[in-house]
């Protein structure tokens, strides 16, 4: 819903993969659920994030949410997450090839 509200205008949906922090279990239709979400952010024009942080907790999960970004021709947005200057630029080096293993489009 919130990509799809003209309430609040922004870019990017930040952590479209956090929830699972809270979980092992990753449901079955992790897959089509992840896929309706790129769908939907291509057909208004946002970007989901690929986080750095998240590349640390579930890199299987950031990796199913670059291949279906790219199913869904959905851009997406580089992040780390960063409280502390330390963490700037959090796994970029892995997102970065991500985005090119599955030539997604930045934002």
């Amino acid at each position: 819903m919130a990509l799809e509200s003209e309430f609040v205008p922004f870019s990017v949906l930040a952590h479209p993969v956090r929830m699972s922090r809270g979980t092992d279990r990753v449901p079955d239709e992790v897959d089509d659920s992840l896929l309706d979400l790129a769908k939907t952010a291509r057909k208004h024009n946002k970007a989901l994030e690929l986080n750095g942080d998240d590349l640390d907790c579930r890199p299987k999960l950031v990796r199913r949410l670059a291949k279906v970004c790219s199913r869904a021709g959905c851009k997406v947005s580089l992040g780390s997450d960063a409280h502390y200057p330390r963490d700037v630029f959090r796994n970029m080096p892995d997102a970065m090839a991500l985005v090119e293993e599955f030539a997604l489009q930045l934002m």
